[in-house]
């Protein structure tokens, strides 16, 4: 899996990535606390976000905010090269702080409204401005991605601004549904019965549309959406004494082992 370009410091992380055979097995699902922007440049299959599925074509930007889960299920035989980059809030809300680049991030729908692609841009610029940041020189790459990163942004939000405008409602899926509801009730019991009961479906039809547009069980959805729920309370300010119970966990001991093996430290090293 050769990276053609990387780099990563407080706020801000990238890559370029091909994989000649890639692995199903090595894209599960996951979220981040940062955003992200995704450039598909070569492969095959769908990328699922919250659910809803996108079939990507080359030059295809997708976008996602903290704790939107996604995953790519891709075809093997196919090579697959992309480039994504995560950035935190911090690093441009001095800049902007009405968060106007943010927008097309954080007034949407978890899941929906996430796909750009070319002729959503009215030139090329926005793959122009990728490019400088994929190509730049080693030391000069923390540069090159903050001053393309605003200016991409920006085409991004008149892209979404355009597509408010004219575009139709997406008609939400099946598994989008289920995954809506479940958002909706993390901070309250929820059981396989329980969702099964609320879509009249069977668990066997639950476990086999939950796998195949999330790649994880709905137990495994559940607990990193609460996890990111809990962590973004807790950075907020909310003891984490509080935060694990108000985000569905009944024992705090289960959670700072799930906390810490999810995120990597416990809840106190957070902030």
């Amino acid at each position: 899996m050769p990276k053609f370009a990387e780099y990563c410091d407080n706020t801000l992380f990238y890559h370029h990535t091909l994989d000649e055979t890639p692995n199903p097995g090595d894209f599960t699902m996951h979220n981040h606390p940062s955003y992200e922007i995704y450039y598909f440049i070569s492969g095959r299959g769908g990328f699922y976000i919250e659910g809803n599925e996108y079939r990507l074509h080359r030059g295809d930007l997708l976008i996602m905010r903290s704790a939107e889960a996604h995953y790519i299920a891709v075809e093997p035989n196919v090579p697959y090269e992309r480039f994504a980059l995560h950035f935190d809030r911090a690093l441009i809300e001095d800049a902007d702080k009405d968060g106007l680049l943010l927008e097309a991030f954080d007034t949407r729908e978890a899941g929906r409204g996430n796909l750009f692609t070319q002729n959503d841009f009215k030139d090329g610029l926005y793959a122009a401005l990728l490019r400088n940041i994929m190509n730049s020189a080693p030391e000069h790459r923390h540069l090159q991605a903050v001053t393309n990163l605003f200016a991409l942004l920006n085409e991004i939000r008149i892209a979404f601004g355009r597509s408010k405008t004219h575009a139709l409602p997406e008609k939400e899926s099946l598994s989008g549904s289920i995954i809506s509801y479940i958002n909706a009730n993390l901070s309250q019991p929820i059981s396989l019965d329980g969702i099964c009961g609320h879509f009249y479906i069977s668990k066997a039809q639950l476990c086999r549309i939950f796998k195949k547009t999330t790649g994880a069980t709905v137990w495994e959805y559940v607990t990193a959406k609460r996890l990111s729920a809990a962590r973004g309370m807790i950075l907020s300010g909310v003891p984490a004494t509080s935060a694990f119970s108000e985000c569905g966990f009944k024992d705090y001991s289960a959670f700072y082992r799930a906390y810490r093996r999810h995120f990597g430290f416990s809840p106190a090293k957070t902030r």
